[in-house]
Order: C-alpha cells, then sequence, then structure tokens
C-alpha cells in the first residue's frame, strides 16, 4: 500500500523538483546578471534516487514524460530533454549495476552526470542552432558554476539521503 502511494506521488514530486530547479535557477542567474549560468539539477538527483527505488521500465517512462513537458514548456521544441532524461536514466541502471550505491558514489556519478546531461543539451543545442557559444565560454560560465552549485545542493541533502539508501523500505 504504502509502496503504491509513493509510486503515484514520485512523478509529482519530481515534476516540483523540476519547476524548483527552473526558479532556483532563474533567480542564481538574475543575481550573478547573466555574467554565470547557475543550473540546479535537484530533478537529477531525484531521478537518481528513484532509480534505486523503482524499475527500469517506470522511470523510463517517468523520464520521457517529464522530458515531454519540460521541452515543451521551457524550449517550445521537443526531443532535447525528452531524449536526454530517458538516457540519463539509462546509464544510472547501467552504472550503478556495477557500482555498490554509496553516498560518495551517488556524489561522483552525480558530478559524471551533470557533466553529460548538460554537454549533450549544450552540443544538441549547439547543432539545431539555438545558442550561440564556445565550448569555452560554456564550461567556465555554465558547466563549472552548475558543478559547484550541485555538490553544495548534495552536500546539504547528503544525510536525508545516507538514511533512504540505507533504508530502502522508506518508499
Amino acid at each position: 500500500m504504502r509502496e503504491t502511494i509513493w509510486k503515484g506521488i514520485y512523478p509529482v514530486l519530481l515534476g516540483i523538483m523540476m519547476l524548483a530547479d527552473a526558479q532556483i535557477s532563474n533567480v542564481l542567474r538574475i543575481a550573478t546578471k547573466n555574467e554565470v549560468f547557475l543550473n540546479s539539477h535537484l530533478f537529477l538527483i531525484g531521478l537518481i534516487l528513484g532509480c534505486f527505488y523503482y524499475s527500469r521500465r517506470y522511470m523510463m517512462s517517468i523520464a520521457i514524460v517529464l522530458g515531454l513537458i519540460f521541452d515543451m514548456y521551457y524550449y517550445g521544441i521537443l526531443g532535447i530533454n525528452t531524449v536526454s532524461f530517458p538516457l540519463t536514466v539509462m546509464l544510472i541502471y547501467f552504472v550503478f549495476t556495477y557500482i555498490k550505491p554509496s553516498i560518495s558514489m551517488i556524489f561522483i556519478s552525480l558530478v559524471i552526470f551533470i557533466t553529460i546531461m548538460d554537454s549533450s543539451i549544450y552540443i544538441i543545442q549547439l547543432i539545431f542552432n539555438l545558442i550561440q557559444s564556445n565550448t569555452q565560454a560554456f564550461i567556465v560560465r555554465q558547466l563549472g558554476p552548475t558543478m559547484l552549485l550541485n555538490m553544495v545542493f548534495f552536500i546539504l541533502l547528503a544525510y536525508p539521503i545516507q538514511k533512504m539508501i540505507k533504508n530502502r523500505e522508506y518508499l
């Protein structure tokens, strides 16, 4: 019963995390006067944690639906996150098939997943001429600061995440 309730609530929580990411990122972008682009990835942290509790099929379905919603709302072009989110979920399952989940491994994987996700989105946007940028500017003004921001978020959330890993029947 409890698992069924969480299974219904989880996509809503991920949707809220996705909206929170956008608001946090916009506030930080305004605060830095568009000099630095800090992208919050609480949604990605939620995806990683969900992969420990739910089936691959369920998480792929959520990733596709939320990717579609994200693309329609923020880009108006379907495909960027509709492809990126499910690929990230597949990679999460692949990595944690071989690596035992621990707080340090999740931290390291978060850094890797952020790099892959943001870089793939950047490359797709360049290919389709949605942005005009150079790689150095992307790394210095977006990827680096985004990494630091999300490392801080992860450190702040480390204790609850550790509890969830140890007590998997929570969800």
